[in-house]
C-alpha cells in the first residue's frame, strides 16, 4: 500500500510540473485519471478457490456389466465446457479388457452418467480394444483401437463419439504400429481438423486425415499435453518441459518455443487451459499461474497449500465461456472439481502478516482454517523470496522490526526472541495466555521467556538429541564430554557422530555443556576455550570428525563404526527408525554435558507479536487457535501417523498423553499388518510399531529435554568461523583456541 501510494504522489507532482499554468484548467481531468489508476492498483484480484466434491466414477459403474470388475483402466479425464468426461476400459477378473465405457458428469455434478461400448460392437466380426483416448474442448471424443480379426491380424482404429452421434470408427494404416513403437508410445491426441499426434519416448509423430506417410517433430524436452487453442484458427500447441527444465508451450510448426518460463515447477499430470488466443493457465500440483504468450509473462494467481489443498495430480482443465477456470484434480484420493474465482471474503479483513522462513504442513493448514473461521482478521504468510538464504531473511526481518515496522506476526525462525524483547521491540504475551500456559508441560512452557514473561508463545515443539546403543552408555541418561570422547576412542569408532564433521563436533562438545560448563560458564559469562582440555577437543574433532555423507551412515552406525547419531524427533516415526537401527537398544542420550545436566535439547516453534502490530488481538487470536484443543489434538494425531505432516508435538500436557493413546491403537492395530520393508540411511529393516519399552524411552525424553541455552547461535557462529583455520592445516589448534578465547569472552561479555 505505501508504495502504491507514494507511487501515486510521484505521479501527481510530475503532472502537475507538466502541466504548469494548464493545471488549474485540466485538473478535473488530471485528478480523474490518477484516481481511476490508483483504483486499478488497489484492484489487484485474489483468487481463491470453489470446491465441489464429485462422486465417485468407479462406484458408477457397480453391475453395469456382470463380469466387469471394480478396476477399470482410466484411459483419459478431462474436462471439457463444464461437462467432465472419463473414458475407462471394463476390464473382467482376469484383467482381459471386456469394452470401454464413457462416463460423463454434468452439473451439478451428482452422478455419472454411462455410455458403455463392449469389445464386439466397434467392429464387425473383430474385438477391438482401446488404446488412447482424447478428450476435445468441443466434447467429442477420439479412441484408439487395436483389433484382432478371424485370421489373427491386428488392425487400427480410430473411433470419434460425439453426444448427438454416438461413434463412428474407421481404420487406420497399422504399417506404422510396430512392436518398438507401441511400447515407446505415451499418449496421443486427435485435433479438430483430424491431425493425429502420437507422443512417444523419442519425441512426436503426427499424420494427417488420410494417415499418409509420418512427420515428425523432434523435442529437446518432454512433452505431456497437446493442447488446441480453440480462440485461434486452428493452431495445436506441444506442452511440457525442456531439457534445462524450463516450462515450454511449442507450435507444432516450429521447434523454437512460443513461450518458456524458469518461474514455475512442473509435473506430469500440469495441464493448460487457453482462455484467449494469447492467455491461458498452467494448473500444476502446486498451483495455478496465468501466462501470456504475447509478452512472455506468467504470473502466480494462487497456492494450493496456501488455500488448504495438497494436490496429487492435475486431471484436467478448461476455461468457461464467462472466463472461468475449472480444474479437476485428484486430492487425499477422491476426484474434486476447483473453480477459480475471486476472494471477496478478505475485503473486510485486517492483514497480520506470520514471517518465517519455513512453513510446515500443519503452520500451513492452521492459516487456512483460521482465515476461513475468522470474521476480523487474515494471516498472510511471508516467506525468503526466490534465492535470498535463510539468514538473509532473517537479517532483513530483524532489521524492519528494530525500525518500528516489520510483520506483525514473527516465528522463532526470524527473531532473536531475548534481543527483541530485551529492545522492546515485541508484545508481552503473559497475561494474554496464563491459562494456556499453565496447561503445557513445565519444560516448553519456559520457552519465549525472558526474564520471567512470555514474549514468545510455543505451540509445537521437538527434541534435537544423540542417539547410542545401550551397550556402550549402559543405563546412562547423560554423558560428559570427557566421557563421551573415552567412549569413542575405547571403542575404536571411526567417528565420534554420524555426519559430524571437525567444527560440528567441536561445538557439540563446547556449546551445549549446559550453563554451568567449564568451557563456556553461561552463568558466569566466562570462557576458557583458550585451555588445555579445549585444545584436547580440537584435536578430537578433527581425529573423529565424520567427513562421509548421509547415504550409509545408517550402516556404518549398525556396524559400530559411528559412536553416535544425531536426531531431531519430531513425531514418532524417528523413534521406530531408532529401535530398529539399535536392536532395540537405543539410548538417547542427548549432547556430551556436565554433570547432573540434560543434554536432550528441546525445540520451541514459537511465534511472538511485533509491538508495532495495528492488530494485537488478531495476534492473539491466531496463536490461541494453534493452542486450542482441535489443533493440539491434530498435532497428537499426527505425530503418530505422518513424517511429512507433523510440525511437532503438542505442548499440551493432555494433548501428549493422547498422543501416546492414538500410538497404541496403531500399534495394535498395525500388529495384524503385513510387514513393512524401510531403510534409514543405507540401513535396511523391516518396519515394526513401537515396543512398549521404546515407547517408555520417548516418554521419558519428551519429559526431560531441557530449552536450549539463549544466544547459543552466536557462539556457534564463532566457531563456525575460526575452527576451519585448524581443520584445513593453516593454524595450529592453540593459536585457534586463543581466537576463540577472545572472540567468545567478548561476545559474553557484550551479553
Amino acid at each position: 500500500m505505501r508504495k502504491r501510494l507514494t507511487a501515486v504522489i510521484i505521479m501527481l507532482v510530475l503532472l502537475l510540473c507538466a502541466c504548469g499554468e494548464q493545471v488549474m484548467e485540466g485538473n478535473k481531468d488530471s485528478m480523474q485519471s490518477i484516481s481511476e489508476q490508483e483504483t486499478s492498483a488497489e484492484q489487484e484480484i485474489r483468487w481463491t478457490l470453489k470446491e465441489t466434491k464429485l462422486p465417485d466414477a468407479d462406484a458408477a459403474l457397480a453391475g453395469m456389466i456382470p463380469e466387469a470388475t471394480s478396476s477399470p483402466l482410466e484411459r483419459t479425464l478431462g474436462i471439457a465446457g463444464d461437462t467432465i468426461y472419463r473414458i475407462v476400459t471394463l476390464r473382467g477378473e482376469g484383467l482381459e479388457a471386456l469394452g470401454t465405457c464413457i462416463q460423463k458428469l454434468e452439473a451439478p455434478y451428482t452422478a455419472w452418467e454411462n455410455i458403455p461400448v463392449l469389445r464386439d460392437e466397434w467392429s464387425e466380426n473383430e474385438y477391438c480394444y482401446d488404446v488412447a483416448a482424447t478428450l476435445r474442448q468441443d466434447g467429442s471424443i477420439d479412441i484408439l483401437l487395436q483389433g484382432i480379426d478371424a485370421d489373427g491380424n491386428w488392425n487400427y482404429y480410430m473411433a470419434e463419439w460425439k453426444e448427438e452421434d454416438g461413434y463412428t470408427t474407421e481404420q487406420i494404416p497399422g504399417e506404422y504400429f510396430t512392436e518398438e513403437f507401441r511400447a515407446s508410445m505415451e499418449s496421443c491426441y486427435v485435433d479438430e481438423r483430424k491431425n493425429t499426434y502420437f507422443v512417444t519416448s523419442a519425441g512426436v509423430q503426427y499424420f494427417d486425415e488420410s494417415f499418409s506417410e509420418p512427420k515428425e517433430w523432434k523435442n529437446t524436452g518432454d512433452i505431456w499435453q497437446i493442447a488446441e487453442n480453440t480462440a485461434t484458427e486452428g493452431k495445436t500447441y506441444l506442452c511440457g518441459s525442456a531439457l534445462t527444465g524450463q516450462f515450454c508451450i511449442w507450435l507444432t510448426t516450429e521447434r523454437e518455443p512460443v513461450f518458456s518460463s524458469e518461474n514455475v515447477s512442473m509435473y506430469h499430470t500440469d495441464k493448460v487451459a487457453f482462455s484467449s488466443a494469447t492467455e491461458g493457465y498452467l494448473c500444476g500440483t502446486e498451483g495455478i499461474w496465468q501466462f501470456s504468450l504475447q509478452n512472455g509473462q506468467i504470473d502466480s494467481c494462487l497456492s494450493f497449500s496456501e488455500q488448504g489443498y495438497s494436490v496429487e495430480r492435475v486431471c484436467g482443465a478448461t476455461v468457461k465461456e464467462d472466463g472461468t477456470l475449472l480444474m479437476m484434480a485428484a486430492v487425499d484420493g477422491e476426484y474434486v472439481l476447483l473453480e477459480m474465482v475471486e476472494d471477496k471474503s478478505r475485503q473486510d479483513k485486517a492483514e497480520l502478516e506470520l514471517a518465517t522462513t519455513y512453513v510446515s504442513s500443519f503452520l500451513q493448514e492452521a492459516v487456512v482454517d483460521f482465515n476461513k473461521q475468522s470474521e476480523e482478521y487474515y494471516i498472510v504468510l511471508r516467506k525468503p523470496e526466490e534465492g535470498e538464504s535463510f539468514s538473509d531473511f532473517r537479517t532483513r526481518i530483524q532489521t524492519e522490526v528494530s525500525s518500528g515496522s516489520g510483520p506483525a506476526l514473527l516465528t522463532s525462525a526470524v527473531i532473536d526472541v531475548t534481543n527483541a524483547a530485551q529492545k522492546g521491540l515485541l508484545r508481552n504475551l503473559t497475561e494474554d495466555f496464563t491459562e494456556q500456559k499453565n496447561l503445557m508441560f513445565e519444560n516448553v512452557s519456559a520457552v519465549g521467556e525472558v526474564n520471567g514473561a512470555s514474549y514468545a508463545i510455543p505451540y509445537c515443539f521437538s527434541v534435537n538429541t544423540l542417539v547410542t546403543s545401550s551397550d556402550i552408555v549402559g543405563n546412562k541418561e547423560s554423558w560428559t564430554p570427557e566421557e563421551m570422547m573415552q567412549y569413542a576412542i575405547m571403542g575404536g569408532k571411526k567417528a565420534a557422530i554420524g555426519c559430524y564433521e571437525g567444527e560440528a563436533l567441536f561445538n557439540s562438545l563446547t556449546v551445549y555443556a549446559g550453563p554451568g560448563g567449564k568451557l563456556i560458564d553461561w552463568e558466569k559469562g566466562k570462557s576458557c576455550l583458550n585451555s588445555e582440555e579445549a585444545v584436547s577437543i580440537l584435536k578430537f574433532a578433527k581425529e573423529y570428525g565424520d567427513t562421509e555423507s548421509w547415504e550409509n551412515v545408517g550402516v556404518r552406525i549398525a556396524e559400530g563404526e559411528v559412536l553416535a547419531t544425531q536426531v531431531t524427533v519430531t513425531n514418532l516415526s524417528i523413534p521406530q527408525i531408532m529401535e530398529a537401527l539399535f536392536q532395540g537398544k537405543e539410548a538417547y542420550i542427548g549432547f556430551p554435558v556436565e554433570a547432573d545436566e540434560c543434554g536432550n535439547v528441546l525445540l520451541g516453534d514459537t511465534i511472538s507479536i511485533n509491538l508495532s502490530c495495528d492488530y494485537p488481538e488478531g495476534g492473539i487470536a491466531f496463536i490461541a487457535y494453534l493452542l486450542s484443543e482441535k489443533m493440539q489434538d491434530k498435532l497428537a494425531e499426527q505425530a503418530c501417523e505422518s513424517v511429512n505432516a507433523s510440525g511437532g508435538f503438542p505442548v499440551y500436557s493432555d494433548a501428549i498423553e493422547k498422543m501416546f493413546v492414538y500410538a497404541e491403537k496403531m500399534q495394535e492395530t498395525d500388529s495384524h499388518g503385513d510387514s513393512l520393508f524401510a531403510s534409514y540411511c543405507g540401513y535396511d529393516y523391516i518396519q515394526e510399531p513401537l515396543s512398549e519399552e521404546s515407547m517408555e524411552k520417548v516418554r521419558k525424553l519428551l519429559v526431560n529435554a531441557q530449552p536450549a541455552a539463549e544466544n547459543m547461535d552466536g557462539i556457534s557462529d564463532i566457531i563456525a568461523e575460526e575452527t576451519p583455520a585448524y581443520f584445513s592445516g593453516e593454524k595450529s589448534a592453540q593459536e585457534v583456541c586463543d581466537i576463540l578465547q577472545n572472540r567468545v569472552q567478548l561476545y559474553l561479555d557484550e551479553m
